[in-house]
């Protein structure tokens, strides 16, 4: 028996339904779940450019120290979230589609 299975068993031995995300009307995009996603994105982004940044070895001569730190931080928080609403990464969408139950017909302004 899968976990799902079980959790819905769950769900109607106790005589309630299970919840669900509120489905979009046909042709409409619900713009709170939009956000919600591309959110989403951003931060897994974010951790994936830190990730990559840890890999680059830094050099004593050229260390700007802790503000050059928190600079950096806040510059690449600026890269994941505009590569979020506009580099077309794909998750964002992908998580639309799953949670909405209708997908995304056509591009939306700016990439997703």
């Amino acid at each position: 028996m899968s976990i799902a299975s079980d959790a819905l068993l769950q769900y109607q031995n106790l005589g309630i339904t299970p919840p669900r995300a509120e489905k979009a009307t046909s042709g409409k995009v619900n713009s709170k779940l939009l956000n919600a996603c591309q959110g989403f994105e951003a931060v897994f982004l974010k951790q994936m450019l830190d990730a990559m940044r840890k890999t680059v070895p830094q050099n004593g001569m050229l260390d700007g120290g802790v503000g050059q730190n928190i600079y950096k931080d806040m510059l690449y928080q600026q890269y994941a979230d505009k590569m979020s609403k506009t580099a077309n990464f794909g998750l964002a969408r992908l998580l639309y589609n799953q949670l909405s139950g209708q997908p995304l017909e056509k591009p939306l302004p700016g990439g997703v």
